[in-house]
């Protein structure tokens, strides 16, 4: 395995305190989250809506209801 540095900000080193683990093992799992990245909840929504709620497009040309009884009463 290769070893890298990495300078952490103080906020960033009291976090991984905070968890209990190594500082190594919870770099190397926020790169895999990173590299294994999968969409949150928001963002399937957001593809859900623009695939199934956007609007369509529109008609060319607006049938007027008259003109349309009038095709039924021929």
């Amino acid at each position: 395995m290769k070893h890298t540095s990495v300078n952490l900000t103080e906020e960033h080193i009291d976090l991984i305190k905070k968890t209990g683990k190594s500082p190594s093992i919870v770099i190397r799992d926020a790169l895999d989250s990173y590299f294994r990245y999968e969409p949150s909840a928001l963002e399937l929504i957001k593809l859900h809506e623009q695939r199934y709620h956007t609007p369509k497009i529109a008609h060319k040309k607006r049938i007027n209801l008259q003109d349309m009884e009038i095709c039924f009463e021929q």
